[in-house]
């Protein structure tokens, strides 16, 4: 049987290809991400590291897609080229005290935190490179908006 080229082998590669991601939750919504991005082949499960207080949900990341996992935000965030907040809005206060200017400076934070703003997360994280997304059906659509922090160039 032949095998038909992906959309993203066609290009040349993941854009993602080589970088790597932190994903600081591990709930429902990091796990469906984590396996949109595994299943198609973006990015390699050694480039995934995510953090979680809770060791089911470590376990349950670990056993179904091979990701490492931690219970330290910083540890997971630290080297990460990519970071994505997707933890419950509630939260939000002690991802900043874990990883307040603790970022590489030109990591890229992705959050899908709900009402969440970007202002308060560039303040909070000191980093200039946020973008907030609104993911609707994972698959399908996904709604993202920017600020250019003024220092950030």
């Amino acid at each position: 049987m032949e095998k038909t080229a992906t959309k993203t082998e066609k290009r040349g590669g993941s854009v993602l290809s080589g970088k790597s991601l932190a994903f600081i939750g591990g709930g429902a919504m990091a796990g469906a991400m984590i396996g949109g991005l595994l299943s198609s082949h973006a990015v390699e499960a050694k480039a995934i590291t995510a953090s979680d207080p809770h060791g089911d949900r470590m376990k349950d990341l670990e056993s179904r897609f091979g990701v490492a996992t931690t219970s330290d935000n910083l540890a997971a965030a630290r080297d990460a080229d990519i970071v994505v907040l997707s933890v419950k809005p509630q939260m939000l206060r002690f991802v900043f005290r874990d990883l307040c200017g603790k970022l590489r400076k030109d990591a890229l934070v992705l959050s899908i935190i709900a009402g969440a703003r970007i202002e308060s997360m560039t303040q909070g994280l000191k980093q200039a490179s946020v973008v907030r997304s609104i993911p609707a059906a994972l698959r399908n659509s996904c709604r993202c908006s920017w600020k250019r922090k003024p220092s950030a160039r």
